[in-house]
């Protein structure tokens, strides 16, 4: 998936879904395998890459899977993505590039789903909604 979305530098890159930051660690090794500017390598470590992560123990192996490629403060939230409402969503939270594999199969509740145009449980759903 980096090599078809193809991310460059001086992008954002987002996973709204990191779990182990997966994704993240491609892009990052993908991008650090040009020459690079120290200005790129900056770039690269401060405003590149950004993950949230529901579970606690896979928001601790993303943090340590990003530190161990290379990230020395990754910028990943231990957050429910799903609890923010679409409506308050803003131009400055948007990215260049979504790398992400959502959790399917999943349920949300209620209170959850009302933060959606398209009410569902389907968590893959709501991810979906999320990143368009």
């Amino acid at each position: 998936m980096v090599q078809v979305a193809d991310p460059q530098i001086g992008e954002t890159i987002y996973d709204g879904a990191c779990g182990s930051a997966g994704f993240l660690c491609e892009a990052h090794d993908h991008l650090r395998s040009g020459d690079l500017s120290a200005g790129d390598l900056e770039t690269l470590q401060k405003r590149t890459f950004v993950g949230k992560e529901k579970k606690s123990l896979a928001y601790v192996i993303g943090l340590m899977n990003m530190i161990l490629h290379g990230i020395d403060a990754p910028n990943i939230l231990h957050t429910n993505t799903l609890a923010e409402n679409l409506a308050d969503i803003q131009e400055k939270d948007r990215f260049d590039t979504i790398l992400a594999n959502p959790p399917f199969g999943g349920k949300e509740r209620k209170e959850i789903q009302q933060n959606f145009p398209i009410k569902t449980g389907e968590t893959a759903f709501l991810f979906l909604q999320h990143f368009i």
